[in-house]
């Protein structure tokens, strides 16, 4: 991530104790050129999930609770492809991190999220927090 620019708004809360924004929606610039978008929905009226969608020039690929497809035409008239049967849940993933967290410690065994990756995106959280502050593009430091 080269720079990020946040907004972020406190309607849902507004009111309450909760201090930081209920909805951020984060954009992303990578070395690369590419764009991304993050945002999170706090306030949303859904069960707690990672939407995932990834567009692209020869197909887009999209993932969340009704499942995960493959989009190959701009055509309504194309059907999607089916990716996987349902919307994983998070339990089983928390539990494979958190199992790889500890085998590392005990075993000496590589984790699946290494401590330089875990800081590295504590890292473009707090850069999304000051976009937020500042009101203003910010480059993000490693």
């Amino acid at each position: 991530m080269t720079e990020v620019f946040a907004y972020g708004v406190k309607i849902a809360t507004s009111g309450t104790r909760f201090k930081k924004p209920d909805t951020v929606v984060s954009v992303m610039t990578m070395d690369t050129g590419a764009v991304l978008k993050v945002t999170a929905n706090f306030a949303s009226v859904t069960p707690h999930f990672h939407k995932v969608a990834l567009y692209g020039t020869t197909g887009t690929f999209t993932q969340s609770h009704p499942g995960a497809f493959y989009q190959w035409s701009r055509s309504g008239d194309v059907a999607n492809e089916q990716a996987c049967a349902a919307y994983p849940g998070s339990s089983s993933s928390k539990i494979k991190v958190l199992s790889s967290f500890v085998a590392s410690i005990l075993d000496g065994d590589p984790p699946a999220v290494t401590a330089s990756e875990v800081l590295d995106v504590m890292n473009i959280s707090l850069t999304i927090e000051d976009s937020i502050r500042e009101k203003l593009p910010m480059k993000v430091s490693y």
